[in-house]
C-alpha cells in the first residue's frame, strides 16, 4: 500500500482540466489564489482553458495534461478545474501516470483496500 505525504506550503500543485470546459474563470482564479495564499505554488497546465464542444479540449489534450501532471517529479498535487464525464473518457485511452517519475498511485476499483 502506498502512503502519500501530506501537502506542505511550497509544494507544487498543477491545475488541469480533464473534463468539461472551464465556465467560471473568475471563480477558478479565486480558487488558485486561495492555494497560493496558503503557500503553495500553482502551475496551470498548458491548454487548461481550451474548448472543444462541451469539453476542455480534445481527448488527446486532456490526456496529455493528466499524464504530464502525474509524471512530473516536482508535482505534489493535482487540481482539477472541473469534473464530469470527460474525465472518464480518458480512462479508456490507455495507461497514464505510470511513467518512471509517476508518484501518484492509480486507483484500483477491484481492490477492497
Amino acid at each position: 500500500m502506498t502512503h502519500l505525504k501530506w501537502l506542505q506550503p511550497g509544494d507544487l500543485l498543477i491545475a488541469i482540466s480533464p473534463s468539461g470546459t472551464l465556465r467560471e474563470l473568475t471563480n477558478f482564479e479565486q480558487g488558485v489564489e486561495i492555494w497560493k495564499s496558503r503557500g503553495y505554488r500553482v502551475e496551470l497546465s498548458p491548454g487548461f482553458d481550451d474548448r472543444w464542444g462541451y469539453l476542455a479540449g480534445d481527448d488527446a489534450n486532456r490526456l496529455r495534461q493528466l499524464a504530464d501532471a502525474l509524471n512530473d517529479p516536482n508535482c505534489r498535487g493535482i487540481l482539477c478545474a472541473r469534473g464530469g464525464f470527460g474525465s472518464t473518457r480518458l480512462l479508456e485511452k490507455g495507461k497514464v501516470g505510470q511513467g518512471k517519475n509517476a508518484q501518484f498511485p492509480m486507483p484500483d476499483s477491484h481492490s477492497p483496500k
